[in-house]
């Protein structure tokens, strides 16, 4: 049996995913493609960033091959 808690964090969590939602739109709407593009590029980056593409970047041609 789910109890009160369950019903709030999931009433919170949708509202706030829906609150995200509305302002992604609103924002991709008014600006277009380009914000659409500028949205993409940064779950991107997001994505690169948290499965540590930057460490493999960033120690690119620290390794000699002797």
């Amino acid at each position: 049996m789910r109890d009160i808690y369950f019903y709030t964090s999931l009433f919170s969590t949708l509202l706030i995913y829906t609150t995200m939602l509305c302002f992604l739109v609103t924002f991709v709407v008014v600006t277009g493609i380009i914000g659409a593009l500028i949205i993409l590029s940064a779950i991107i980056v997001l994505f690169i960033f948290f499965y540590d593409g930057f460490k493999i970047i960033k120690n690119m041609g620290k390794y000699t091959s002797h």
